[in-house]
């Protein structure tokens, strides 16, 4: 069961029930394939060790690329430089079968976002 946000709800209430939704989808990708939210999760901090200069994901960033994962629609914001690219490219990085488009309205940002990312999927493995 999706829990749905509304444009009235508080940003605190708009959270909650962000991670309700990521709780309910883990419990039925457990029931339906043996899923394991710490072995994802795990797998996930182990890609971004090796492929981001050592440096861990934020917890932020594993609970939407979990989402993303898992096929929840997810949005993130914050500010420029604060990470949000991560979170998209992650579930790619645990799979060669995964596909990341990446539509920007800016040339040159999407040019070195694409840049990036592929040197994160293709360096080490």
């Amino acid at each position: 069961m999706t829990t749905v946000v509304t444009p009235k709800d508080s940003h605190t209430e708009r959270k909650q029930k962000s991670y309700t939704n990521l709780v309910n989808s883990r419990e039925v990708a457990t029931k339906i394939s043996s899923y394991s939210s710490e072995n994802t999760r795990k797998a996930f901090t182990d890609a971004c060790l090796r492929r981001c200069n050592n440096q861990p994901p934020y917890p932020w960033q594993l609970d939407a690329a979990e989402a993303f994962y898992l096929g929840l629609d997810c949005t993130v914001l914050a500010g420029t430089g604060f990470g949000k690219s991560l979170p998209f490219v992650m579930p790619c990085m645990l799979s060669s079968e995964k596909v990341l488009l990446v539509i920007s309205p800016l040339n040159s940002l999407e040019e070195d976002q694409v840049s990036r990312t592929t040197y994160k999927l293709t360096s080490y493995g």
